[in-house]
């Protein structure tokens, strides 16, 4: 893979997010698969996001600067991704004074990549590309991170953003990539949301829009959406292997479900070595049998449509029932998550931080 290839895990998703233990767990499991990055992003957190200005308890701190340590400790790249929401509709002394303690806040854990996201806010608005380079400017200023990656409120060609956000200014990739110096990388999710492939003609057409290749912020297997009752276990596919000749990067937005996650973040890397040579099948096979006992594993192969296709709604209550007895005999996490799912713990409402339904 290229060196200055970032491929790694962005905890960005909506709804109940990974614990602290979990989180820090997963170094090792990134590290092994051949991961290069953990960016800490949940949504759940809003002193990342609406309430930005407050600054995190002492305890939430000191989470965060162990978990910096952990990763950084293992080799990996640890980052924050900030989402000061809304910022550019009163960007004024108040808030160029927040941020600037924000800052201060975010260096003191020592993340290596900070990303500015300023998705799923409303873009409608008069000079969007310019005033949102001018904040990144200025929050570049504050910060002592390696690398900056910041996520435009269009961040795909999908018009469901329009719908949600509001109409996108004309031109508005080509300004943000003029307004943005060019140690700036542009997260973006593909030709929609949840991006099922990346066409080489529109990576580069996007990276020429944005005057930079593009950062990859794939939405599979993430299952967040309103619609909360899918489980998304097959294996990465019809994604690129050339992708670190088209892209800077490839983050992986995951599941509420930290462990169920494993299954399809541990053929991503597979895909990448073997090219043309990749089977979703076999390498989905592979990673099952790697982080499952030979019979939950089986049982999770045979479950695997049934979870991501019909999922939870199109369950009779007979049928979880019987899928519950089945789980209920393993004594393993992955196992107890299928059960938390059927017992609707990873359940949430639909509220304004929850927005997305594919019904």
């Amino acid at each position: 893979m290229q060196q200055g290839f970032n491929l790694g895990v962005i905890e960005g998703f909506y709804g109940k997010p990974w614990s602290w233990q979990t989180r820090e767990q997963y170094s090792d499991f990134l590290l092994e698969q051949g991961y290069g990055a953990y960016i800490y992003g949940p949504k759940f957190d809003l002193k990342l996001r609406e309430e930005w200005q407050k600054p995190w308890t002492v305890q939430e701190f000191n989470h965060l600067k162990q978990l910096a340590t952990c990763y950084q400790q293992a080799g990996l790249k640890f980052g924050i991704a900030l989402s000061p929401y809304e910022v550019y509709q009163r960007w004024n002394q108040n808030t160029r004074q927040a941020l600037t303690i924000k800052m201060a806040e975010i260096n003191a854990i020592g993340a290596d990549i900070l990303c500015i996201l300023f998705d799923d806010m409303r873009g409608d608005v008069p000079e969007l590309a310019i005033n949102q380079g001018e904040i990144c400017d200025f929050i570049a200023q504050q910060s002592q991170a390696q690398e900056i990656i910041m996520c435009p409120t269009y961040y795909s060609d999908d018009p469901v953003l329009e719908r949600i956000f509001g109409a996108k200014p004309d031109d508005y990739l080509e300004d943000l990539g003029q307004q943005l110096d060019a140690k700036f990388d542009v997260f973006w999710t593909g030709p929609s949301v949840w991006s099922v492939s990346y066409p080489p003609e529109h990576l580069i057409r996007v990276a020429d829009q944005l005057g930079r290749k593009p950062v990859i912020w794939d939405n599979y297997p993430v299952n967040d959406m309103k619609n909360w009752h899918y489980l998304f276990l097959r294996a990465f596919q019809d994604r690129l292997a050339s992708m670190p000749d088209l892209t800077r990067g490839h983050f992986v937005n995951p599941m509420n479900q930290p462990q169920l996650s494993k299954v399809a973040l541990h053929t991503l890397p597979r895909l990448y070595a073997e090219g043309d040579q990749y089977e979703p099948n076999l390498a989905l096979r592979q990673a099952l049998s790697e982080l499952a006992p030979t019979e939950l594993a089986q049982q999770l192969l045979n479950d695997v449509t049934t979870f991501a296709d019909r999922g939870f709604k199109q369950l009779s209550d007979a049928e979880v029932t019987a899928l519950k007895a089945r789980y209920d005999q393993f004594n393993h996490p992955m196992a107890q998550e299928v059960l938390g799912w059927l017992n609707k713990e990873f359940e949430f409402d639909a509220n304004k931080t929850q927005l997305w339904s594919q019904d």
